[in-house]
């Protein structure tokens, strides 16, 4: 079913630490996941991660944000199955703080 929560985590821990996790439909096809993750009592230390992705018959796409304290890397993938028992792809990560730019091939 589309535009609905397919799951949803919170987990708090006695030290003061926890996350929150969630999974949704988005429209057309679209799978989100939603972390956001605080290692202190004051939530100074907060990480978030997002997920997007578009899966079709043989291939899919994948982007991916992880920051904390404001600076943040993106990931960019794409896996295109070329028979039942090799897939090949290419991901790129760009790091804007640090002026990072790497693209990779991959295969499996």
């Amino acid at each position: 079913m589309q535009d609905s929560v397919q799951s949803g985590v919170f987990k708090f821990l006695s030290d003061g630490t926890g996350m929150v996790l969630g999974a949704f439909n988005l429209p057309f096809g679209v799978s989100c996941q939603t972390q956001t993750m605080y290692n202190d009592t004051e939530c100074q230390q907060i990480m978030n991660l997002i997920m997007l992705e578009k899966t079709w018959r043989d291939c899919s796409m994948q982007f991916r944000y992880q920051g904390m304290a404001g600076q943040g890397v993106y990931t960019t993938s794409f896996m295109q199955s070329l028979n039942e028992k090799l897939q090949a792809g290419f991901q790129l990560n760009i790091i804007p703080a640090q002026s990072i730019c790497k693209f990779a091939y991959c295969g499996f």
